[in-house]
């Protein structure tokens, strides 16, 4: 595959520009203990599927509790819990390189659209997004596509691999991207070790931090 210079980069949320886990897991573990059911680490292995949207996985967790928690969920995230959240190393540096260079740059992620709102502008305020796309935003999330070609449904160039780099962390993110047809890049370890990953590592680009992206974006420019 000959990697070229993109027109547009979008980029996943959660573990991709920012660790959030420990927001998340500090906003969740009351909404299961007030409903009574396991701590997360157990919860997530008996009912999490990876593949769809954490909104989505609430009746998984929760039965037909799963709206008042979710609620309560995001209630917990927004109020108690937003300051945990940090970007990653260099991922900053890599947005800021992008811009620079006159390099489209968006974010489409299946988080809760008032909670990706305030954590972007909080941890890249000066960043122009031209567009931040949350849960909900198409009928389909991610895994689909449908997310993809909306953040892009204004734009003048054609959407595929050259012109589009998704950045991910999660199986949702390669299959999506992968539907649209655009250029799969995952960030980070975290997937180095899943069954999944190991079955479509030939398809994707791998950089385990954002200082190898950027270097290995600046050779080829």
């Amino acid at each position: 595959m000959i990697i070229k210079n993109p027109k547009a980069v979008i980029f996943d949320w959660d573990g991709t520009l920012a660790n959030s886990r420990p927001a998340f897991v500090n906003a969740l573990e009351p909404v299961l203990k007030k409903y009574g059911k396991e701590e997360w680490k157990i919860t997530k292995k008996k009912y999490h599927n990876p593949v769809i949207s954490l909104k989505e996985n609430f009746p998984n967790y929760f039965g037909n509790d799963y709206k008042e928690a979710y609620q309560e969920y995001v209630d917990n995230y927004k109020n108690k819990t937003t300051h945990l959240a940090k970007p990653l190393l260099n991922s900053i540096n890599y947005v800021e390189f992008l811009e620079n260079n006159n390099i489209e740059v968006y974010i489409v992620s299946n988080k809760e659209q008032s909670l990706l709102d305030y954590e972007a502008k909080k941890h890249f305020p000066n960043t122009n997004f031209i567009k931040i796309l949350g849960n909900g935003t198409t009928k389909n999330n991610k895994p689909a596509a449908d997310p993809i070609f909306k953040a892009l449904e204004n734009t003048d160039y054609e959407i595929n691999q050259e012109n589009i780099w998704y950045i991910g962390d999660g199986l949702a993110d390669f299959k999506a991207s992968n539907s649209a047809g655009v250029n799969t890049i995952l960030i980070g370890q975290g997937c180095l070790k899943k069954d999944w990953y190991k079955a479509i590592q030939k398809d994707v680009m791998h950089f385990n931090t954002y200082e190898e992206l950027l270097n290995f974006h600046k050779s080829i420019i």
